[in-house]
């Protein structure tokens, strides 16, 4: 009996543990590459359709025409002002019940702070959003982080066009207002020249998701893995010397 259930507690492990993303993190004298063996070992990089990493391409390449035409900027903030100061997480183990996405902890989770704001757009009944994946040595500079830099192998977020003009909502990069395309590209390159980027659906996970049919996650597991994000988030600002209760 005791055998059982030992290997029943080992597959629900194994289960939850392929639900979850690769970390986005990477070291400072890590490669991309390396950072992505990594986190992504053989046995989970195996086809699952055309994925967002294989759909990847030069920024030039990508035809930007599938994407969402807000016509107008006025509606590009309200949606962006939406996303970034909404408190739509309640954490019982958090001091402060209600929290905003985890914006002030930039180095990891950004597969989920973009799926949750993809999520709470279609609640809210506002116009779809697509996805942009970058990949490469990324590296942003950031009051958020000890040494104001934190280091990716892969970054993510929702993407609006206003005419041909492409914008990113990336309130962990730019709290202000969305960024244009070359805007968040520059800012993602900050240590090398970043070229890699796919254009995908905009339920689109993680790099190994299909990047244009992907399988949708549960609203449960998006915001149990947020809390997560916001405990560090929440550690972060102390270690930083600054009052979560006046930030978060």
């Amino acid at each position: 009996m005791i055998n059982f259930f030992l290997v029943l507690l080992l597959l629900l492990s194994t289960a939850s543990a392929a639900l979850a993303a690769p970390s986005a993190a990477r070291g400072p004298q890590e490669s991309w590459k390396q950072a992505r063996a990594r986190n992504l070992p053989d046995s989970q990089t195996q086809a699952r359709g055309p994925s967002a990493f294989d759909s990847s391409k030069d920024l030039s390449l990508i035809n930007f025409a599938s994407v969402y035409d807000l016509k107008n900027n006025e509606d590009l903030m309200t949606i962006f002002n939406y996303v970034k100061d909404t408190r739509f997480i309640t954490n019982p183990s958090s001091p402060i019940s209600q929290r905003r996405l985890s914006w002030l902890y930039p180095d990891d989770g950004c597969f989920v702070r973009a799926e949750l704001m993809t999520n709470f757009i279609i609640e809210k009944r506002m116009p779809p959003t697509s996805k942009i994946f970058v990949f490469g040595d990324l590296a942003v500079r950031t009051k958020n982080a000890p040494g104001n830099m934190v280091r990716w192998w892969y970054h993510v977020a929702p993407i609006y066009r206003v005419g041909k003009m492409v914008y990113v909502l990336d309130p962990a990069i730019e709290t202000r207002r969305p960024l244009t395309i070359l805007e968040w590209r520059k800012r993602v390159s900050e240590e090398s020249d970043v070229r890699n980027f796919a254009l995908c659906e905009q339920h689109t996970f993680e790099p190994e998701d299909n990047c244009q049919k992907p399988k949708r996650m549960s609203m449960e597991f998006l915001t149990d893995y947020q809390r997560e994000f916001q405990s560090y988030e929440w550690e972060r600002v102390v270690r930083l010397g600054r009052d979560p209760y006046k930030e978060l």
